[in-house]
């Protein structure tokens, strides 16, 4: 998918594209590169590893952001079947320049979501990321903390 967005008075080009299980192996180490931090973050319960295995068994999908023909964001996306309904959950988000696509790649993942019959996108993120969820139609629902034993 191709989208057009407004950058100022320049127009920047955005193509946000899912990339395809059999081709991640040529996609991973870059993709790898704008996730790192996310994936750390949770570090104690998933590694890259783990992230390239859903990937690759088709559980999850990678998702490719390029501005300009430079790649600048990636994210992780998985359906949830909960047993009352089916959401897209966005597992891991990274890159920069966010304000230039951020809006435009949930605008993508719900076109899927909607035609895969979800009824609902989730996140599980930072508070920092609050920035951009509230400038959409998320909504907090709870925190979630975590104490060591």
């Amino acid at each position: 998918m191709t989208l057009q967005v407004a950058s100022g008075n320049i127009a920047a080009r955005v193509r946000i594209y899912y990339v395809p299980r059999a081709s991640i192996d040529d996609h991973w180490p870059a993709i790898l590169e704008l996730l790192a931090p996310a994936i750390e973050r949770e570090a104690r319960n998933t590694g890259p590893e783990d992230v390239y295995d859903d990937i690759a068994a088709g559980n999850s999908l990678a998702w490719v952001v390029k501005v300009e023909d430079n790649l600048v964001g990636a994210f992780i996306t998985a359906l949830s079947k909960h047993p009352r309904r089916l959401t897209i959950r966005i597992d891991y988000l990274g890159g920069d320049r966010f304000e230039e696509w951020w809006q435009l790649a949930l605008d993508v993942v719900v076109d899927v979501a909607r035609g895969l019959g979800a009824s609902a996108i989730e996140a599980t993120a930072r508070d920092g990321w609050m920035k951009y969820a509230g400038r959409s139609q998320f909504k907090r629902r709870w925190a979630h903390y975590e104490m060591g034993v």
